[in-house]
């Protein structure tokens, strides 16, 4: 009698030590599963995003249709911190992208024009409070013009994934991040495309609205809908 009633205490003892130990066990690889991501996402950062090298070439596309040249104009925007969204683009690597990405553009007959370069000072909470509604932030800015494409430069896009840039939905504001995992000024003519009302592309590569503006180029029918947009500026 005596022994089996030790048996069943300490049955009931580990019993009552096995969630604990199962509930470690969740913790630890939990905390595993955390830091194997963190370690993949830094090989991916190191692998996959890249700064474009100044004064790598674009050579101007030729035109399609060989229609008039229509002219977008750009207002471009760089933020400066030393913190996580600061830029640390030089004006010439932004006269660089804005000059690429027009050379992608003359396909469609299509220039980019941006007079200057903007620096705004801003600290990352206001960065922060830029991504809730870039367009009511844009709009504070001297400089704003709602007749252009405001671009805007940071450092990252970490709190969207990492991606290389965006154009916000139902509006003439486009960001694009200093490491990309292309060419950044496909990566600017790609936003502008969605601005000028092109939707992404899954099939093919080659095209410039991929869904990782790896490509360049831009059908007849793409170049017809950007031209229209285009003539809205």
């Amino acid at each position: 009698m005596y022994d089996t009633m030790v048996n069943e205490e300490e049955l009931a003892d580990r019993e009552e030590e096995q969630p604990s130990h199962r509930k470690l066990v969740y913790q630890i690889v939990a905390a595993l599963l955390v830091l194997g991501l963190i370690y993949i996402g830094g090989i991916r950062q190191a692998l996959f995003y890249k700064r474009t090298p100044l004064g790598t070439p674009q050579d101007k596309l030729e035109s399609v249709l060989h229609a008039e040249t229509l002219t977008v104009p750009l207002k471009v925007f760089v933020f400066r911190n030393d913190g996580e969204f600061g830029s640390e683009r030089a004006s010439k690597n932004i006269e660089q992208i804005v000059r690429n990405a027009s050379n992608i553009w003359a396909q469609a007959d299509v220039e980019l024009g941006a007079e200057n370069v903007i620096t705004l000072y801003e600290s990352d909470d206001v960065m922060e409070a830029f991504f809730e509604n870039p367009v009511l932030y844009s709009k504070t800015l001297e400089d704003y013009d709602p007749d252009s494409i405001s671009v805007f430069f940071l450092k990252s896009l970490s709190k969207f994934n990492g991606i290389n840039g965006i154009a916000f939905v139902g509006s003439n504001v486009i960001v694009v991040a200093d490491i990309t995992t292309t060419y950044d000024f496909r990566v600017l003519a790609h936003e502008i495309g969605h601005v000028l009302g092109l939707p992404h592309v899954d099939a093919d590569k080659s095209r410039l609205m991929y869904t990782g503006a790896d490509g360049t180029d831009i059908t007849e029918g793409e170049i017809l809908t950007v031209r229209k947009g285009a003539l809205e500026f």
